[in-house]
């Protein structure tokens, strides 16, 4: 426990303690606006808007000196757009929702970590969920997804029987799957695991193995089939 003594060493005396909140609030900053910049820059907040939202297209125009200055300045000042306000907009959300398996192998991680890297560029963020083989949980990341309206879904975690994931993506437009789900018309990317375990038997047997076995993590999985058939 704290003593009174060394209580009011770190805070003063108690008859100032009703206004430690005032002053732990003064001195948080205020989230920057559109006009904030706009007043700096000497512009209209709606060739903020313009510059910094990409919103007004075709009705605003902004020179090219002016469009870097107010770039410029929304650095100087640290202006973080609200994205709750552009969905409610309208906006997209520049997030991409990713569905993983906490058991996936590294090169599934790594698939990621260069995905990533290439939509930062375009201005897009990463939400991601790790679940395994656990319905309950897919489901639930599902359900974030949809509450942050997300513009797409990247998923490496829906190779389960038991997963009915026609119904699960059935509200988002723009979902691509790594490794062929059990859905028709769908996009999707994938290795081709059973022809890859032919070779590699082919390459085992003609370097002498003659008693080869195949040890899995996955059971049931499509990616666990496809490695038996192999």
């Amino acid at each position: 426990m704290c003593n009174d003594k060394l209580f009011f060493e770190c805070y003063g005396d108690h008859r100032d303690l009703d206004s430690l909140p005032t002053r732990r609030m003064s001195k948080m900053k205020t989230r920057v606006r559109l006009i904030d910049v706009a007043e700096r820059a000497k512009v209209s907040r709606a060739a903020v808007a313009r510059v910094l939202l990409g919103t007004g297209a075709g009705r605003i125009r902004v020179g090219k000196e002016k469009a870097e200055l107010i770039k410029k300045i929304a650095e100087e000042m640290n202006f973080q757009p609200d994205n709750s306000a552009q969905m409610l907009a309208g906006k997209n959300s520049k997030i991409i929702g990713v569905l993983i398996d906490s058991y996936a192998p590294q090169v599934r991680f790594k698939t990621l970590s260069v995905a990533e890297e290439i939509l930062a560029k375009e201005g897009f963020r990463l939400m991601i969920g790790q679940t395994h083989n656990n319905y309950d949980n897919f489901k639930s990341y599902i359900a974030d997804f949809a509450s942050r309206r997300v513009d797409a879904i990247i998923c490496f975690a829906h190779d389960y029987p038991n997963f009915d994931i026609s119904k699960d993506f059935a509200g988002f437009k723009n979902v691509i799957f790594v490794g062929r789900p059990k859905l028709g018309n769908t996009n999707f990317v994938e290795v081709d695991i059973k022809k890859g375990i032919e070779k590699l038997i082919e390459h085992l047997s003609a370097t002498g193995r003659k008693k080869i076995g195949l040890w899995s993590l996955t059971t049931g999985s499509i990616n666990g089939l496809m490695r038996e058939q192999g």
